[in-house]
């Protein structure tokens, strides 16, 4: 812990009251590390899950499901893009989180440093709350695209070629 506090609103500093300083100023510490963690891991998972659907995608005969609906074509095609576009969305703000920005301070003044600090820390925490509701509003596009494509595929008797 910092400096030495013995007496907090005029009351002397217990063993309790020093345990929840050392925490609270720990917890200052690692809170931007933390946000930055949390966003590479965002990234790196958003990209994984990328890759996967890309690869459903290109091995699935869905070409030819969405051409054979001559009317909803255009709708059905950006129902499986979706997912897709709320994955870049979420991985353009985890990567904002890492976007330096200048920010005014003196260094001189205690309250200007905490300003500066909650309003870098708040910036951070927006973008990765962000990026975590795109990528939950992928799933649930993912979701949808699942059912729409059950829903456009022949049902399995008419997949599996008879055998004479």
């Amino acid at each position: 812990m910092g400096p030495d506090i013995r007496e907090i609103s005029g009351q002397p500093v217990t063993s309790v009251d020093k345990f929840w300083l050392e925490t609270g100023e720990s917890l200052l510490k690692d809170s931007v590390p933390s946000l930055e963690n949390a966003a590479k891991q965002l990234i790196a998972v958003t990209s994984i899950l990328q890759t996967i659907y890309f690869a459903a995608i290109s091995f699935s005969d869905l070409q030819k499901e969405i051409a054979s609906i001559e009317q909803y074509r255009i709708l059905v095609s950006i129902i499986f893009i979706s997912p897709i576009i709320c994955w870049i969305v979420s991985i353009a703000f985890a990567t904002f989180v890492f976007t330096p920005q200048a920010y005014r301070t003196n260094l001189s003044s205690p309250t200007s440093n905490e300003r500066m600090f909650i309003e870098m820390a708040e910036k951070k925490h927006v973008y990765l709350h962000r990026a975590h509701l795109f990528l939950i509003l992928g799933f649930f596009f993912l979701l949808v695209t699942l059912m729409l494509f059950l829903i456009l595929s022949p049902p399995l008797s008419q997949a599996i070629p008879k055998t004479p």
